[in-house]
């Protein structure tokens, strides 16, 4: 009922739409670069990858776009504009190797770059105040990740499957807010920042990261930590700042095999 309504809010000019999901109407507009201002939210979900040829600056007359997910969509010429007014932003399995310079953090509430070839997701300390999930999930060219600062709001951090990535920055392990850290099968990772302060951090996973042999100094109260999972990892010991893991329930501590 709903798609039916907002149908009937321009029967004859897709761009004149508030939501487009309907891929006819999507590759309408993309294609010819008709977005408008009216436009609030795009969803264009591939099973498969899928090439469409569109303006890197197809995004550009959409300044009111709040929702965009382009999942498994390929853009021969890339992409360079976003609307800043972006709430959620699913870009899993697009070819993006960075946000586009333009592209400004401030609202996104969601953001997930899963699967992509994303190399530097951005430069500098951003200004992501809203951010409360982030997924670099299967990013195979992601060698370290971004400055976390300034985003207080972060609950959850998506590392898995990053098998290049060698540098984790310090902010991360700092971070208050974080619930959710999962780094699993990060096999290129030998270090970590050496010390981890982490309030809010409920599950901390590092299975298969089999090159990690040290585990940083717990420095302050980490109660709510109640999963840690190193299995398969060149960790044999913890440090003695492990006994303020007093909330843990499930620990993991499987040795890596040789």
């Amino acid at each position: 009922m709903g798609q039916h309504v907002v149908r009937r809010e321009s029967i004859n000019e897709s761009g004149k739409l508030s939501r487009l999901w309907n891929d006819e109407d999507i590759h309408h507009v993309l294609t010819r670069n008709m977005g408008t201002e009216v436009v609030e939210g795009l969803i264009l979900n591939s099973p498969m990858k899928k090439e469409l040829h569109c303006s890197a600056k197809a995004f550009s007359k959409m300044i009111n776009l709040r929702v965009l997910k382009i999942n498994n969509v390929q853009l021969p010429e890339g992409l360079e504009y976003l609307p800043n007014e972006l709430r959620l932003f699913d870009g899993h399995g697009c070819p993006l190797k960075s946000l586009p310079s333009n592209f400004r953090l401030d609202d996104v509430a969601t953001l997930n770059l899963s699967f992509s070839p994303i190399r530097i997701p951005w430069k500098g300390t951003q200004l992501f105040n809203m951010v409360r999930s982030i997924s670099f999930k299967d990013c195979q060219y992601l060698n370290k990740t971004p400055d976390f600062t300034q985003a207080v709001n972060l609950e959850e951090v998506i590392l898995k499957g990053c098998r290049r990535l060698r540098q984790i920055h310090p902010s991360l392990l700092v971070h208050k807010n974080t619930a959710l850290l999962d780094m699993t099968l990060c096999t290129s990772l030998t270090t970590l920042p050496e010390n981890i302060h982490m309030e809010s951090l409920k599950k901390l996973q590092l299975s298969s990261c089999s090159k990690l042999k040290k585990f940083p100094k717990i420095v302050g109260s980490m109660d709510c930590l109640s999963e840690l999972a190193l299995d398969k990892t060149a960790i044999k010991e913890l440090p003695f700042s492990a006994e303020l893991l007093v909330g843990l329930t499930r620990f993991n501590l499987g040795l890596l095999q040789t």
